[in-house]
């Protein structure tokens, strides 16, 4: 039996393709990745079964961190301007990250990578909607 390839390995639209296969196997109650019955021995890429495409708990916790963030700072702050005020807003805050992430271990702690974390994901997030609202074109730039 051949395995499919990973997520990252398709392009755009076998990428959609694969997420609808994949759901659609998962509310059958297969393996969203090699499509067995739960109940087969497993396959060589065990990690990637049941709950592959799931999201988790912590991911949920981190998304909602980051949608508190993004209020906080659209309350806080004007829209983007232009893509390079985004881009220096996101890079300067990748850079706190990295501060921090450089430290000895003994000298930094999850939280404050978190708090960094859920900024770059905020800011990352803000770009995406004042820069690259979706249903314009990406020829039509205003900034």
């Amino acid at each position: 039996m051949g395995y499919p390839l990973s997520l990252d390995e398709r392009d755009e639209q076998k990428l959609i393709d694969e997420l609808v296969l994949r759901r659609t196997r998962r509310s059958n109650g297969l393996c969203d990745y090699c499509g067995r019955e739960p109940d087969t021995p497993p396959c060589k890429f065990p990690g990637r079964h049941h709950g592959a495409l799931v999201i988790r708990e912590q991911d949920m916790a981190a998304l909602a961190e980051v949608g508190e963030e993004l209020k906080r700072a659209r309350t806080k702050f004007q829209p983007f301007n232009s893509a390079h005020e985004g881009y220096s807003v996101i890079l300067e805050e990748v850079e706190e990250l990295w501060e921090i992430v450089r430290m000895k271990k003994q000298h930094r702690t999850r939280s404050q990578m978190r708090e960094e974390a859920i900024q770059v994901a905020a800011m990352g997030i803000r770009f995406a909607s004042d820069i690259c609202p979706v249903g314009q074109d990406a020829n039509d730039e205003q900034s």
